[in-house]
């Protein structure tokens, strides 16, 4: 872990085998990969460490009592657990549902789905759309397209003014290619639909 960029270089898994712990090579290539950190994770990782570390043996932030390996149900069992019915809710929950709240509020920022795969160790995308990716209405749906046009669309311009300085573009490039002739064609098909829908 490097706490001074801010990454979390993942490159072996710790496992319980037949009564004690043994490093191993995680299960896909994927798994393999620097985890970007936000800030004020950084910040509480580096207060945990301070509590935690005494300087010796493996470097890891959170231990035992006896400043050794976590058991991977510890967590659940002495933190989450007790925490979930002093509030009286589901306790069903367990520490590993902070990595679907961790996709799913990523998503829900607009991060970019490429980044969250990396970020959580996926091989494809698929994964997070299949078991994450939910569409929840809400009153701003449409107006990102928007304002994307908006940006590259002087104030005023109307499409048929955008459409024609496009085929001027491909006009002034010089020989006639099959690509340009195809991107030509194009623009005037979508010069017409707009023209007819009295857009242009």
């Amino acid at each position: 872990m490097n706490l001074v960029n801010g990454v979390v270089q993942i490159r072996k898994t710790i496992v319980f085998v037949n009564g004690g712990y043994v490093y191993k090579k995680p299960k896909t290539e994927s798994s393999i990969r620097d985890v970007k950190l936000p800030r004020f994770v950084v910040e509480a990782l580096r207060e945990q460490r301070k509590r935690t570390w005494k300087g010796e043996g493996d470097n890891f932030v959170f231990v035992n009592k006896e400043g050794r390996h976590l058991h991977r149900h510890t967590l659940n069992r002495t933190v989450i657990t007790p925490a979930l019915k002093k509030i009286k809710t589901a306790t069903h929950i367990s520490v590993r549902d902070t990595r679907a709240s961790y996709i799913t509020n990523a998503l829900d920022r607009n991060e970019r789905m490429s980044f969250i795969q990396k970020q959580v160790g996926h091989t494809t995308t698929r994964m997070i759309v299949d078991h994450y990716y939910r569409h929840v209405p809400a009153p701003d749906d449409g107006d990102r397209l928007e304002g994307a046009w908006n940006s590259t669309t002087p104030k005023g311009c109307r499409f048929s003014s955008v459409l024609k300085k496009g085929i001027k573009m491909v006009e002034a490039a010089g020989v006639e290619s099959e690509s340009r002739l195809l991107a030509k064609k194009q623009i005037h098909q979508a010069l017409t639909v707009f023209q007819a829908l009295g857009t242009g």
